[in-house]
């Protein structure tokens, strides 16, 4: 699970762009982006298994 910190959304799996920079036959670079709102200013939150979950 991934949380964004720019809009606040969680989400499962994060989306990915190519920038090909005008040249489709070069290898492109690719980045992460939050789904909701496209930012790259996310981070993955872990759910479950600490000692303080019951409380």
């Amino acid at each position: 699970m991934f949380r964004c910190n720019e809009c606040g959304e969680e989400f499962d799996a994060p989306e990915y762009y190519i920038e090909y920079h005008g040249d489709a036959s070069a290898p492109g670079e690719r980045w992460a982006v939050c789904p909701r709102c496209g930012d790259t200013d996310f981070e993955e939150i872990i759910y479950g298994g600490g000692p303080d979950d019951d409380l």
